[in-house]
């Protein structure tokens, strides 16, 4: 594991909560969809939204859902 490895999933994690509060802020229904929706709601937003700015975008682009699935399990205020 790289020395940095750790900080830039928690960097990932932090990006993606802040995706996860924008779609509640928004109204979409966190209690109610599956983590799976969830992440590819998030992914979408990643890939295709503006709510990121670059750097952020940059930390989290190469994820794919599963990948924000399995971040969003490990101590997460999400889902």
């Amino acid at each position: 594991m790289k020395n940095n490895e750790p900080s830039l999933i928690n960097r990932q994690k932090e990006i993606i909560n802040k995706v996860v509060n924008h779609l509640s802020g928004v109204g979409f229904s966190l209690y109610y969809e599956s983590t799976i929706n969830v992440c590819h709601e998030i992914h979408d937003i990643i890939q295709n939204g503006d709510l990121l700015d670059h750097d952020d975008k940059k930390e989290v682009i190469d994820l794919d859902s599963n990948d924000i699935q399995v971040l969003l399990s490990y101590k997460s205020s999400c889902c």
